[in-house]
């Protein structure tokens, strides 16, 4: 998460390459795999965009995305994937916390 998606995406761009390829690479190697879970290979700039679970995005486009999702959808939040050094991850932790989670349980109160 970021005020600037695309910039974060040039940012963040290597480590989710190789992260995605490493885990897509390993699960393929396993004969008792069904799945691939959402680990799919990368090579670039687009095919990090066109990955429907990679959410690089800015706060008002995460809980709009939040506000569209079922009850029980898992969000996973990957915050040193790849790598990623812990000064960028820990502004997108805050985003999230800060900007994001108080706008989404004010539209969807927990039960």
């Amino acid at each position: 998460m970021a005020e600037d998606p695309e910039q974060a995406l040039e940012q963040v761009a290597p480590h989710v390459i190789y992260a995605s390829n490493m885990y897509a690479s390993s699960a393929g190697e396993r004969t008792n795999a069904t799945t691939n879970g959402y680990w799919a290979q990368k090579s670039n700039l687009d095919s990090i965009r066109n990955d429907l679970s990679m959410w690089i995005v800015s706060p008002d486009e995460a809980v709009r995305r939040l506000s569209e999702l079922d009850d029980d959808y898992e969000l996973r939040v990957h915050s040193l994937l790849g790598g990623l050094s812990p000064e960028l991850s820990w502004r997108s932790l805050e985003l999230l916390v800060d900007k994001v989670l108080p706008r989404v349980r004010a539209a969807r109160p927990v039960s």
